[in-house]
């Protein structure tokens, strides 16, 4: 019975012997065990779904949170006051650029003056009253006349002093 393959079933008083049979009873347990498979595969699955859901969920959660950084920075910069202060910065950078340039401008001409005037000291001399220019001439020659004015209005008084006390020694 074996070598046909055959299952012995016995009914009442019979006893059948059917290949089709054991080919259920084979079919039934080889489903049985693939789906025992499936179930494992289904759980492997969805707890990869979950990590993946998990995953996604936090990743949306960062994004909100990023948008709503932006819209507050965003909101921040359409303040009357931030607007004043890109003005400012960017005016600030543009007089430092302006000044910049006249600077190296001005360090052109003090070399190109210096070149033309040569090394004797009175070129030099006039140079430098017309690079740092009259105005500032004027203001030193000012202190130096304000300089000599107390210093002769000190000496006057020490004569003065000097002179009553002569008189009244007399």
């Amino acid at each position: 019975m074996k070598e046909f393959n055959l299952i012995r079933l016995t009914i009442g008083h019979y006893t059948v012997y059917d290949k089709r049979i054991k080919y259920k009873v084979m079919n039934n347990e080889c489903l049985a065990e693939e789906i025992k498979l499936a179930d494992g595969e289904e759980q492997e699955l969805r707890t990869l779904l979950d990590y993946k859901e998990g995953s996604i969920f936090e990743q949306d959660k960062q994004l909100n949170i990023i948008k709503k950084r932006k819209e507050y920075i965003e909101r921040r910069l359409e303040t009357p006051e931030s607007k004043l202060k890109v003005k400012l910065l960017t005016r600030g950078k543009l007089i430092n650029k302006i000044f910049k340039s006249k600077k190296s401008e001005t360090q052109y001409f003090r070399t190109s003056l210096l070149m033309k005037a040569g090394t004797d000291s009175t070129g030099i001399i006039c140079l430098y009253y017309l690079i740092t220019g009259r105005e500032e001439a004027l203001v030193e020659y000012k202190k130096e006349i304000e300089l000599l004015q107390e210093n002769i209005s000190i000496t006057s008084v020490q004569l003065l002093m000097s002179e009553k006390g002569n008189i009244e020694s007399m």
